[in-house]
């Protein structure tokens, strides 16, 4: 799961792919109550490329790159990611461990078992609001 984590990071750009962007705005909630943190992930399964998106304490989200708001064109399938926790002192003690999170149920930590996926168009879309339930 780390390593889905840090995938997230990575943008879409550094992967050479040109094309139209997409602004994708929503919020992130769990039975009704907004996510207070954590990462909205968007995996395009073609080309193996994540585009992460962190959750702010009011369970929005924006989508961003390098260069600025958007996101490639195309279809994503979504997951919600909690937040990474680092050991104590700095990474040479210890693996990332990851604090049990009851608001992201399992089922939605990954994109290939999330039931959420999202077409992007060219321009402003709708927002993608993510309402989880257990």
């Amino acid at each position: 799961m780390a390593a889905a984590l840090g995938l997230a990071c990575l943008t879409v750009a550094g992967c050479g792919r040109k094309g139209d962007y997409g602004i994708v705005r929503g919020t992130v909630t769990f039975e009704g109550q907004p996510v207070s943190e954590g990462m909205v992930v968007f995996f395009e399964p073609e080309l193996m490329v994540y585009q992460g998106a962190r959750i702010q304490p009011n369970g929005s989200y924006s989508v961003a790159m390098s260069s600025g708001p958007g996101i490639l064109v195309g279809d994503y399938q979504v997951a919600i990611m909690p937040p990474v926790i680092e050991s104590p002192g700095s990474k040479a003690f210890g693996p990332m461990t990851v604090k049990e999170y009851r608001n992201i149920p399992l089922k939605y930590r990954n994109p290939r078992t999330s039931p959420l996926k999202v077409s992007v168009v060219e321009g402003e879309n709708p927002p993608f609001d993510i309402d989880m339930k257990p």
